[in-house]
């Protein structure tokens, strides 16, 4: 719970400084608390109905939980436009991520913030994450948050 926590509070202070609507900004916050929700759906994957190994080593179970995470939200109807948000967090501009076959325009700009803020608060500096996996205003505004 942490985790989500920790990235659901700068996820709509990036939007905002980003210019984005009250109303992004709050679907973000909550695409921040239930973004690797994936992971729920990989440690039982029988109850959701996904016919995958429930023994897949830790880089495929990595690789997976975008998509199955997206998988099993988007047919609740409260929660269909975090799908999308969800389902490619973990994909970049420079082509790095997952899933592989996306293309690099159909990254928004919410999923990038959510993926700028997990690398953010893995490294715990904004000097030892990838820049090039992300666009110059994702940049800024994260550096913008950072430092107030």
């Amino acid at each position: 719970i942490g985790h989500t926590w920790e990235m659901a509070r700068p996820a709509p202070r990036m939007a905002k400084e980003l210019g984005m609507s009250t109303s992004k900004q709050q679907l973000l916050q909550q695409a921040a608390l239930i973004h690797d929700i994936g992971f729920l759906g990989l440690d039982h994957p029988k109850l959701i109905g996904l016919n995958i190994k429930d023994n897949l080593n830790d880089l495929a179970r990595y690789k997976l939980h975008p998509i199955v995470g997206s998988e099993m939200i988007k047919g609740i109807k409260f929660m269909q436009k975090l799908a999308p948000i969800i389902a490619v967090h973990h994909r970049y501009r420079n082509g790095e991520g997952f899933p592989e076959n996306l293309p690099i325009e159909q990254i928004s700009p919410e999923s990038e913030i959510i993926s700028i803020l997990e690398d953010y608060l893995e490294k715990g500096s904004i000097d030892k994450i990838k820049t090039e996996r992300y666009s110059e205003s994702s940049l800024q505004a994260l550096k913008n948050i950072i430092s107030r």
